[in-house]
């Protein structure tokens, strides 16, 4: 059991990384985009390179499993102030709003995996 227990966590950690090395490097690739949509939202664009950073550097520790605790808490920086600022539903109205708080949502059911990493760590099958 302890060995299906430690590959479901391997492939928990290749969904959700996945999910932020995509983010990560499309916001590289599409820096002026990415910079307008955050000053759209009120962003200092100079936060995009630490946004990516922190993107590329934690889902890359949680795909590896190296030091994926560090790197969950990397994501868990990233995922909570993103999360509130992104998707801040409740100052939308209709299906904008619908559509926020549904990736609002999400986040917080990414950030609920992240915290499952922060406790369980990489399992057997990691660099570490």
């Amino acid at each position: 059991m302890a060995v299906l227990n430690d590959l479901l966590i391997l492939v928990a950690r290749i969904f959700i990384s996945s999910l932020f090395l995509w983010a990560g490097a499309a916001q590289a690739v599409h820096w002026k985009g990415s910079a307008e949509h955050m000053h759209f939202k009120k962003l200092p664009k100079s936060l995009l390179p630490a946004a990516i950073l922190l993107q590329i550097v934690g889902g890359l520790s949680v795909l590896l499993g190296y030091e994926a605790r560090v790197g969950a808490l990397l994501l868990i920086v990233f995922v909570i102030p993103s999360a509130f600022k992104m998707h801040d539903f409740w100052t939308s109205q209709g299906d904008e709003r619908i559509t926020q708080k549904t990736l609002f949502m999400k986040d917080m059911a990414v950030l609920g995996g992240l915290l499952v990493f922060l406790v369980t760590g990489a399992g057997r099958f990691a660099f570490n």
